[in-house]
């Protein structure tokens, strides 16, 4: 069974999105995060009760960056480089954990 290796406790800055300026307002307005940029948005100008922006300070550590509440840090795989020693005997295929891949013969021209 794989452990995984937590230096730290995590710690997280914020758990909870930053939403659109006025999209609680208005059902049609999205709620995924959009700079306001007006001239005079009490967001923008950063006043008392008004929503957070996103910056900087919110980052987490490095050492515990990626690193999900069971301590493993998710990542897809979308490349394979693994070959099993069954496919090293052929070489037309490869054999992936149980899938069996073939691959095309490269012709070789012979001059």
């Amino acid at each position: 069974m794989v452990k995984p290796v937590v230096p730290k406790n995590i710690f997280k800055k914020r758990t909870t999105k930053f939403t659109r300026h006025c999209c609680d307002r208005f059902p049609g307005l999205p709620t995924s995060w959009r700079k306001p940029r007006g001239i005079d948005s009490p967001v923008r100008r950063r006043y008392k009760g008004m929503k957070a922006m996103p910056n900087k300070g919110y980052g987490s550590d490095r050492v515990t960056k990626y690193i999900h509440t069971d301590g493993f840090k998710h990542f897809p795989i979308n490349t394979c480089l693994l070959y099993t020693s069954d496919a090293a005997d052929e070489e037309d295929s490869v054999d992936l954990g149980g899938r069996r891949i073939i691959k095309k013969k490269k012709n070789k021209t012979i001059k």
